[in-house]
Formats: C-alpha cells, sequence, structure tokens
C-alpha cells in the first residue's frame, strides 16, 4: 500500500518533500511547462524546467527518478 501511494506521486511533489525546492518553485515550473506546450507546441519534464532554472542540481533530479522508478515497479 505504501509502495502504491509513492508511486502517484509526482516529480514535484518529491522534490518539494525532500527540501529541495518550494511549492512555489513547483508552480513556476508547471506554469513554463503549460506555457510552453501552448505557444511552443513542446512538453518539457518538470525536472528539466527545474533543472534548467537552477532551482534543482542534477544528482538530486537522479535520485527522485530513481525514487519513482523504483517505486512505481513495486506498485506494479
Amino acid at each position: 500500500m505504501i509502495a502504491q501511494q509513492v508511486a502517484q506521486k509526482r516529480f514535484g511533489m518529491l522534490a518539494v518533500e525532500k527540501h529541495f525546492v518550494t511549492k512555489e518553485h513547483v508552480t513556476e515550473a508547471l506554469q513554463i511547462q503549460v506555457d510552453e506546450n501552448m505557444n511552443q507546441g513542446i512538453h518539457r519534464q518538470i525536472g528539466a524546467i527545474l533543472f534548467d532554472l537552477g532551482r534543482i542540481d542534477a544528482g538530486q533530479v537522479q535520485m527522485i527518478l530513481g525514487e519513482l522508478n523504483s517505486t512505481s515497479k513495486l506498485a506494479v
């Protein structure tokens, strides 16, 4: 049950829980994601946007992705 709960979390939620970024940083990244999608037809991942903004480093991105990947396998 706990693995399912973690697997359903999103990148931004985990980044905030780990104190890598603030809720405001995730909101900023989500706005950028929507704007780019609507205006340019591109879709970047939240982690990539946070990294490009200098809000999170590559190691933190990898840590979150690893956790999301490992927990999603457990939930299956």
